[in-house]
C-alpha cells in the first residue's frame, strides 16, 4: 500500500522476458523517476532530473527490497514497476493472509502479507473491521492499517487509513478512495478537509500548508481563487498552472 501517484505521462509499448506490458515513456526522465522513488520512501535527494549517486543507490535499494538482480539503472521494468504497469506492482484482487477473503490492492508492495480477521467469507470482502498491510520498503519493514467498512472488496463508506510516514485520511470512501467527505492530516502539520471524488479534493474544501490557507473551491485537486494557486494529488501542469 502505498501513498496514491498522479503521474501524467506517455505510454509505450514494451517487451520484457517475452511478457507484454504498457509503460510510460520514463527511461530516460530522471526527474519523474526520482518522483517515484521519493514517493515509495526512498531517499533520492533533490528532484532535479540529474542521474547520481543518490538516484543509483535509491534504486539499488528498490531493486534489493524486490529481490531483484541489483543494477541501479533505470530500465524499461523499472519504470513498469514504479508506474504500477507491472504485473508485479499492477492493482489487483489479493487474498489476505490465512484465508480466502480477497481485498483489493490498488499498490502491491514487495514482500507483501495483507490481514483482515474481520471478514471470514470467500471472495471479495463484505465486511467491517482492520485491514493491515506490512511489506518490506525502503530497507525496512512498513506497516499501513484501514479501519471501517469494506465493500466488494474495496474500502466503501466511512473509514480512517493510516500510511507508513504517519499521514492520516478519516472520512468517506468509495472504489477504495477518498470520495465524499473527509480529512486528510499530513505527518507534516498540513492538512485538507472537506470534499473528495476519486481520491483528490473536488468541491469545498480547506487546505492548510505552512500557514497559508486555501478555501473554496477545488476541482480534480487543482485550486485558484484571485492569486492563490494550490495542487494536491495532480501535478502543477494537470492543472493548467503556470
Amino acid at each position: 500500500m502505498a501513498t496514491i501517484l498522479g503521474v501524467a505521462v506517455l505510454r509505450a509499448l514494451v517487451v520484457f522476458s517475452c511478457v507484454l506490458w504498457a509503460v510510460p515513456a520514463l527511461a530516460n526522465n530522471v526527474r519523474e523517476v526520482q518522483r517515484e522513488l521519493g514517493a515509495l520512501g526512498y531517499p533520492v535527494g533533490k528532484v532535479d532530473g540529474k542521474f547520481g549517486k543518490q538516484t543509483a543507490g535509491a534504486i539499488e535499494k528498490y531493486e534489493s527490497d524486490w529481490q531483484l538482480p541489483v543494477t541501479g539503472k533505470i530500465t524499461d521494468e523499472l519504470v513498469a514497476r514504479l508506474t504500477h504497469q507491472h504485473p508485479d506492482t499492477k492493482g489487483r484482487m489479493q487474498k489476505v493472509d490465512n484465508s480466502t477473503c480477497e481485498v483489493w490492492n490498488s499498490y502491491p508492495q514487495p514482500r507483501e502479507l495483507i490481514t483482515f480477521e474481520a471478514c471470514k467469507s470467500d471472495g471479495p470482502a463484505n465486511a467491517t473491521g482492520t485491514v493491515v498491510w506490512r511489506w518490506f520498503g525502503g530497507g525496512d519493514w512498513q506497516t499501513a492499517t484501514y479501519e471501517g467498512q469494506y465493500k466488494d472488496g474495496k474500502m466503501n463508506g466511512n473509514g480512517i487509513l493510516h500510511y507508513p510516514n504517519g499521514d492520516r485520511y478519516e472520512g468517506e470512501f468509495k472504489d477504495d478512495q477518498p470520495h465524499g467527505k473527509g480529512l486528510r492530516e499530513w505527518s507534516r502539520g498540513n492538512t485538507y478537509e472537506g470534499n473528495w471524488q476519486n481520491g483528490k479534493p473536488h468541491g469545498e474544501g480547506v487546505y492548510l500548508n505552512d500557514g497559508a490557507r486555501y478555501a473554496g473551491t477545488w476541482k480534480n485537486g487543482c485550486f485558484s481563487k484571485g492569486k492563490s494557486r494550490s495542487w494536491l494529488f495532480t501535478s502543477k501542469k494537470a492543472c493548467g498552472f503556470k
